[in-house]
């Protein structure tokens, strides 16, 4: 299989030089299948040319001879000079050929990126690309199957289209000088399973590769890979090499003819551009591209279509993408993108992932068990509209030649687009709810999308299969109902209905927080509240994207007293704990935040924590260092911060003006800044977490120094700025 079908080379001329130059010149020209005779008869010469057994080894990977390409891997593996891509190709010919223990030991010595370390790692979990080998049957179609390769298949009205190298078409030769076969020519199964096969329009031809191909039947454009021809003469790019482009053709029914050839707007001379697929509403087209910008070889891209053109191509992304080939795309109608890759862990060669894709992005991955997926290269898989039978090309031993189409019975059926919907309900009078807020967390309460209902109380999610979800529905003066989802598909539907049963509640608390510096809403804020008297936790909220939290109080009347203590965190902000005590005089709501201040303050590594949250400053008797009554108040502020932010440490900085001398000055501020240290350890703040430091007039504020010869003119009030107390943060 030519994972690239399409790079055309001139065939150099003759002249009297040695096998090995001669070869190693078709070699650089990439006429792999032409080089091979010549490098073999220079080892018949010198059987230990390093050079030739190399080049052998190179040339077989390409050409796809397995049997050779192990045969000189082998002894390039030996090779005093071996290089680590040359150990990890030995050991993906050792996958392909099924000796997996071997190839382990020879992939996991390359490093020089994923692929190794990934592949060798997955030979442990052989296993998973078996679990579900029960569910699939496949069937040789040797039908239309023949010694030479056919590929790309491609659902086309009630055929399928498929590329095939199976014969000349005159008496030109146009063997390929990279393979040594035939080009490939687009051919028509007239019928979806056995019928005959029929060369396709005459009006879509080319001398050299056609295929593979994708159809668009709403538009009823055909999208076809080939290599860029202008008035018949082929293109090339700065490498000297011939791309594979993307074309697409425009059906008249009128003339039954195939006409108005466009190139793909993204096509370029200097890289390929290939392989397309077009996502059953036409909006989408995936295509593989060695393009700048992606993560390896051919990457899957993807482009939008807006107003009639199609939008910049953006990258699948590494989760799809690795450092090998991601190649033969196909979008099916349940919007499942197929594709193959060499890239990822695998039974050898290339091998069949699926993952969902919608609006330009893709979900989790998935690998498909043997016997689809097997030791040889397989790719170009189709799916159809009743997701029960597929198509899929491979050049596994067993075939009639060398890629085979192959038809799949499919009996589990693939994971398909799964949603959750439903209606938000008032029990007491069974109407649906308007305004009611419905989110959707995964199986830890971690919150993955959110809406508000509309005057139906309607909602509705897209979810993952086999994932395990909760859905919660509240709104003010309700309490909150929850769903647990099991993301099972219901046999013959996509479905899952979860209706939120929402009870009328008289007494709730609410909550917004906010950040204190913007007065911006705070999400993922944690919210603990505990019985002021019992220490026994009641709630826990984590704020919603509008900061809010509601809770129904649950046996309440008028006249109860709450005794709360309340824990507010978010990392990245300052946390706090305030009491909370009130009586219910009457029903409704109590709204938190209007009664408390439960904004937070965000901080830095390096804030003054006194700054953050206000100390007035810290004084000091004249030349002395014991804490004062007034000082203690402020410093139990800094205590109870740091309670409530156990991993916080603290440097204390103390600083004074100029006057008294320098040696005067450090020395008192570092005796009142280890004073209010101890003093703040003394109440029960680990020594480890707050130390102090006298910085005497070293760190002045404004430009009041005066000492030596300087004479200062500042009044009181600006030495003032200078004797300072500072709490910087240093970790938190």
């Amino acid at each position: 299989m030519l994972i690239i079908i399409g790079n055309i080379f001139i065939n150099p001329v003759f002249s009297q030089i040695g096998n090995l130059k001669f070869g190693i010149k078709l070699y650089d020209q990439l006429a792999y299948s032409k080089a091979i005779p010549y490098f073999e008869k220079s080892l018949q010469s010198d059987s230990t040319n390093s050079i030739a057994i190399r080049k052998l080894a190179f040339c077989y990977r390409e050409v796809n001879n397995l049997e050779n390409s192990l045969k000189y891997f082998q002894k390039v593996v030996n090779l005093s000079d071996v290089s680590p891509i040359e150990k990890y190709y030995y050991g993906q010919a050792l996958m392909q050929k099924g000796e997996y223990n071997n190839a382990k030991k020879w992939l996991a010595e390359y490093q020089n990126d994923e692929r190794g370390i990934i592949q060798s790692a997955g030979i442990d979990n052989l296993n998973s690309f078996f679990k579900d080998s029960a569910q699939y049957s496949i069937k040789n179609l040797a039908e239309i199957n023949t010694s030479s390769s056919e590929m790309g298949p491609a659902y086309f009205r009630n055929s399928i289209l498929f590329s095939s190298n199976r014969y000349k078409f005159d008496a030109i030769d146009n063997k390929h000088s990279w393979t040594g076969k035939d080009f490939y020519k687009l051919f028509e199964l007239e019928g979806e399973d056995v019928g005959d096969v029929v060369k396709f329009s005459n009006k879509i031809k080319s001398k050299y590769n056609i295929g593979p191909v994708c159809y668009n039947p709403k538009a009823k454009i055909l999208y076809i890979t080939r290599n860029q021809i202008q008035k018949g003469k082929v293109v090339k790019g700065n490498d000297d090499q011939i791309k594979l482009m993307i074309y697409c053709y425009k059906y008249i029914a009128a003339s039954e003819e195939w006409t108005d050839e466009q190139p793909f707007a993204f096509n370029n001379k200097d890289f390929n551009v290939a392989h397309p697929a077009i996502s059953t509403d036409g909006q989408w087209i995936i295509f593989s591209s060695d393009m700048p910008g992606g993560y390896g070889g051919m990457d899957l891209w993807a482009c939008n279509m807006k107003d009639g053109a199609w939008l910049a191509p953006i990258n699948l992304g590494k989760e799809i993408n690795t450092k090998g080939n991601e190649v033969f795309p196909y979008i099916s109608s349940e919007n499942l993108l197929f594709y193959s890759s060499n890239g990822k862990e695998g039974l050898g060669g290339l091998d069949i992932y699926y993952a969902i894709f919608k609006n330009g992005s893709t979900g989790e991955i998935n690998k498909i068990s043997y016997p689809v997926n097997s030791m040889g290269d397989d790719f170009g898989f189709i799916l159809n509209s009743s997701g029960r039978n597929a198509y899929f090309v491979s050049n596994r031993p067993g075939g009639k030649g060398d890629d085979d189409i192959y038809l799949l019975n499919v009996k589990k059926p693939f994971k398909t687009t799964l949603t959750v919907s439903g209606t938000v309900m008032d029990k007491l009078n069974n109407l649906p709810i308007n305004e009611a807020i419905v989110i959707l967390k995964n199986k830890n309460g971690e919150k993955i999308s959110e809406l508000t209902t509309g005057k139906e109380g309607f909602y509705e999610f897209e979810i993952e299969p086999e994932k395990s979800y909760i859905v919660s529905g509240t709104k003010t003066t309700y309490a909150i109902d929850e769903a647990l989802i099991n993301g099972i598909i219901p046999e013959g539907k996509s479905e899952i209905k979860a209706d939120l049963i929402l009870d009328q509640n008289n007494f709730s608390l609410f909550c917004h927080i906010t950040d204190k510096k913007n007065n911006l809403p705070l999400e993922g804020v944690s919210v603990k509240i505990n019985d002021k008297n019992t220490g026994i936790e009641i709630f826990s909220f984590i704020t919603n994207s509008t900061g809010d939290f509601r809770q129904k109080l649950e046996k309440t009347k008028v006249n109860d007293k709450l005794s709360y203590v309340i824990n507010i965190d978010k990392k990245g902000y300052l946390g706090k704990k305030v009491d909370y005590t009130k009586v219910i005089a009457k029903p409704g709501e109590i709204a938190l935040h209007n009664e408390l201040d439960v904004s937070l303050d965000p901080i830095q590594i390096g804030a003054d924590l006194a700054k953050i949250i206000d100390i007035k400053p810290i004084y000091f008797d004249l030349s002395k260092s014991n804490i004062r009554k007034d000082a203690a108040i402020e410093l139990d502020k800094i205590v109870k911060v740091m309670q409530e932010n156990p991993n916080m440490v603290v440097e204390l900085g103390s600083h004074t003006d100029c006057r008294s001398s320098a040696a005067f000055n450090l020395n008192l501020s570092d005796k009142r800044a280890k004073t209010s240290a101890e003093y703040i350890i003394s109440k029960g703040i680990n020594k480890t977490r707050i130390y102090g430091k006298g910085y005497g007039e070293t760190k002045l504020v404004n430009n009041c120094g005066c000492e030596g010869n300087v004479k200062s003119d500042c009044d009181e009030e600006r030495h003032q700025q200078n004797r300072r107390t500072e709490f910087i943060i240093v970790k938190m």
